[in-house]
């Protein structure tokens, strides 16, 4: 947050993130599978788009043919949440209102997020974005892809401890605060009036 957004600082540890998240997220999709914890599996590939496509947003103007890239990453979204939403029927469906050891709550929260993310794709694919709005995207899809990966990796760590914490509003602290970083620098982002002061420097095309 401290780093000047557009810094070469900024684009390095940004760069360190996105190859950092990603490795994580594929790997996280496979064993998710292996062991039939298929909202894990989802929720990892959601994740791995989310990182995928606010590094695109960054990288936009150096990005050949970006709204086809943007389109296929889309249609994975799309595809992701289709999934959700339909494991979510399945769970509502089912005698125990469990897939696969998860409720359905998860599956149409994810699978909301995923639809959402697919449909704001499909806006930018055919009516292109501006500036503000493309930092705006960056930004958000990068700090929600940072809290659905701490709070998946958190409560495992604090288990592999020995629970040396015991209350769930601590554990939910980290990323209580990524979502309230996030909000704030949204409002900024989106409420300045002249982007490139807040925002960075527009010779950059990466935040």
């Amino acid at each position: 947050m401290r780093l000047h957004k557009g810094s070469t600082g900024h684009r390095t540890g940004g760069t360190i993130f996105v190859v950092g998240m990603i490795c994580m997220t594929v790997s996280a999709i496979p064993l998710g599978l292996l062991k039939a914890q298929t909202l894990n599996a989802l929720v990892g590939a959601l994740t791995c788009y989310l990182v995928a496509s606010g590094w695109v947003a960054g990288y936009r103007n150096r990005i050949p043919d970006a709204r086809i890239v943007t389109a296929a990453l889309g249609l994975v979204a799309l595809a992701v949440g289709a999934l959700l939403v339909k494991f979510g029927i399945d769970a509502l469906n089912s005698p125990s209102h469990l897939k696969d050891g998860e409720d359905a709550s998860g599956y149409f929260f994810f699978g909301a997020i995923a639809v959402l993310s697919a449909a704001l794709d499909l806006r930018l694919v055919i009516s292109g974005i501006g500036t503000k709005h493309r930092i705006a995207r960056h930004l958000w899809r990068m700090n929600l892809a940072m809290a659905i990966g701490i709070i998946s990796v958190t409560p495992r760590l604090n288990r592999l401890a020995g629970h040396p914490i015991q209350s769930d509003a601590l554990l939910v602290a980290p990323t209580l605060l990524v979502v309230i970083f996030m909000a704030f620098w949204l409002w900024r982002v989106l409420a300045s009036r002249r982007g490139g002061r807040v925002m960075l420097n527009t010779n950059h095309s990466y935040l």
